[in-house]
């Protein structure tokens, strides 16, 4: 009785486990969307000042972006599931991150550039899952 009741134990922690470990992975994928988004801006900015240096590095990135794009998009079910039950927490409205390119160089408004947590999982799943748009727009 002792062995079924551990073995049952182990295999329901399991579970529990790999729910985590997949919500982890599917936020990081989201951020890595973004990340992607923020790198492709700079080296678009990059390129139109001098296309000989940047005009490969800006199309390899353009290609990781999109990639990452479809990557959310050819699981919708599994995205949808995981931002409907992230936008419950209410914290991620204070979580804020950068949705766009910003140039560190010069004075720059945060709220500009800035975007909660919230409001992007709400773009992501509007334009890539429910519009199936190629990818983010540059502005929201």
């Amino acid at each position: 009785m002792k062995s079924i009741l551990i073995i049952l134990l182990f295999s329901t922690s399991h579970t529990g486990f790999s729910q985590i470990i997949d919500n982890d992975s599917m936020s990081m994928a989201l951020s890595q969307l973004v990340s992607y988004k923020i790198d492709y801006e700079k080296l678009k900015r990059d390129a139109e000042l001098n296309p000989e240096r940047y005009s490969k590095s800006r199309d390899s990135l353009y290609a990781v972006y999109v990639a990452q794009c479809n990557k959310i998009k050819s699981k919708p079910d599994q995205y949808l599931k995981y931002i409907d039950w992230a936008l419950q927490r209410t914290e991620l409205s204070d979580e804020h991150i950068f949705y766009n390119y910003v140039d560190m160089t010069e004075q720059f408004d945060a709220n500009k550039y800035l975007i909660s947590k919230r409001k992007l999982y709400l773009a992501i799943k509007y334009i890539l899952l429910v519009k199936n748009e190629d990818v983010l727009p540059e502005y929201l």
